[in-house]
């Protein structure tokens, strides 16, 4: 199957973001590009933290390795434990080393990580 191409467009509110991400998480596909407005998105303070959680999570399964690995920096300088929680589920997407890495390194910074660790 074809990579989708999904226009995500910058001006829409953080609830149509999660829409679309949501949807999008389904696919078999998606566009390199599309992955990269998800990170812009991640990297973003002024994106609402719900729609920045859920583009990490999107990213983390989408993306090249190099876009995997984007997230999986990003968890040191978030200031948002919600975005955070989904940058630590997100390895549930990489390889079983990289996860075992981020469980290891994150899984124990707070009661709610440590569920999320247990969880993949």
């Amino acid at each position: 199957m074809r990579a989708r191409r999904v226009l995500l467009d910058q001006e829409v509110d953080h609830r149509a973001r999660d829409r679309k991400l949501a949807a999008l998480l389904r696919a078999e596909t998606v566009a390199r590009a599309t992955v990269n407005s998800a990170l812009q998105w991640l990297q973003n303070r002024t994106v609402a933290k719900e729609t920045r959680a859920i583009a990490a999570i999107f990213a983390a399964k989408h993306g090249v390795a190099q876009q995997k690995r984007t997230v999986r920096t990003s968890y040191e300088d978030e200031p948002s434990d919600y975005v955070r929680s989904a940058i630590l589920y997100s390895p549930k997407y990489l390889t079983v080393v990289e996860k075992k890495t981020c469980k290891r390194a994150w899984g124990g910074h707070n009661a709610i990580n440590t569920l999320i660790a247990q969880t993949i």
